[in-house]
């Protein structure tokens, strides 16, 4: 099952004692796992954040994910489902604004 844990103990800012805080930079969101967090393998670990859309249009960007570290996963992309929702033009994509 999944594992759920606490932002504030699982990621760590630009210190090791900065808890629940990640970086934006060069478009990429950085969330450094604190040191003293041991993952296990074989669970499964959710992420989520809140994100505010702007008040302009804008497509859906592209997405991906990644992890480095004593175990290092490649980039992979993140699928846009491309599907209509709630009668807005694939409106399920994220990210993607449509301004009537």
């Amino acid at each position: 099952g999944a594992a759920w844990v606490s932002a504030g103990l699982l990621f760590c800012g630009d210190s090791s004692t900065t808890t629940n805080k990640g970086e934006w930079s060069n478009n990429a969101l950085v969330l450094p796992v604190c040191a003293s967090t041991t993952l296990i393998a074989g669970k499964t670990y959710q992420v989520s954040f809140a994100v505010t859309n702007p008040s302009t249009q804008q497509d859906a960007p592209l997405i991906s994910i990644e992890a480095s570290g004593t175990a290092t996963f490649a980039r992979v992309a993140v699928v846009a489902p491309d599907t209509n929702i709630a009668g807005v033009e694939q409106g399920a994509n994220a990210l993607n604004v449509i301004v009537p």
